[in-house]
């Protein structure tokens, strides 16, 4: 959004001043420390009022996915948990490439409504794993279409994706709905399959 407003849009305002003395605030830049669940520049002895991670990819292994991650699931009723393959092959249909774009994005309001004109395009992906769990993913996280989020997260079960992300995000999804002896199920299992998963015990203790 930013790259197209900079080059499309001839007359903008910018409304940012940059302070003397502030913190960097790009993800990309090296030696932020992490301090508790934020960020903390050194070199001006300022904690961060933000960050972004513009022209940069946010998953695992990249420049402070821990603060992302915090901040990104923060909210009661968010997914806590996602899963994303880091590389993909080359049978991998085009649509699914798309949809972990936008998913690893956090662009989930977009790509729930694309999703039926994905499948369309590349129906091959009815029968991934990975596409119903995405799927489901983002109607959760975006609040849409709530019930057939838990159909796309029972397909992504059917058709074999990681049992504990599944587990713990529909019984997440369970509890938001208010169906607690789903979610309490879902949730049991999920802490059977991980016992160290503090999300987990945290949501099942909190159902009624």
């Amino acid at each position: 959004m930013n790259y197209l407003v900079l080059t499309r849009i001839a007359r903008r305002r910018n409304l940012f001043r940059y302070e003397i003395g502030a913190p960097r605030t790009w993800a990309g830049t090296r030696g932020l420390k992490q301090r508790g669940d934020g960020l903390f520049d050194p070199t001006v002895g300022r904690p961060l009022k933000y960050v972004h991670w513009a022209g940069l990819q946010i998953g695992p292994g990249q420049p402070y996915w821990r603060t992302w991650k915090h901040y990104r699931f923060l909210h009661p009723g968010a997914p806590r948990e996602l899963s994303l393959p880091v590389k993909a092959t080359k049978r991998t249909p085009w649509g699914l490439i798309l949809l972990r774009h936008l998913v690893n994005g956090t662009q989930f309001k977009i790509a729930a409504t694309l999703v039926e004109r994905l499948e369309r395009r590349t129906p091959n992906v009815r029968e991934i794993a990975e596409w119903h769990y995405l799927t489901a993913f983002c109607l959760h996280n975006s609040h849409s279409r709530l019930q057939e989020a838990l159909r796309r997260y029972d397909l992504a079960l059917k058709y074999g994706f990681h049992e504990f992300c599944v587990r713990y995000n529909r019984g997440a999804l369970h509890a938001q709905m208010g169906k607690f002896e789903d979610a309490r199920a879902d949730l049991l299992r999920a802490t059977l399959l991980r016992p160290d998963h503090a999300g987990a015990r945290q949501i099942l203790q909190q159902l009624p």
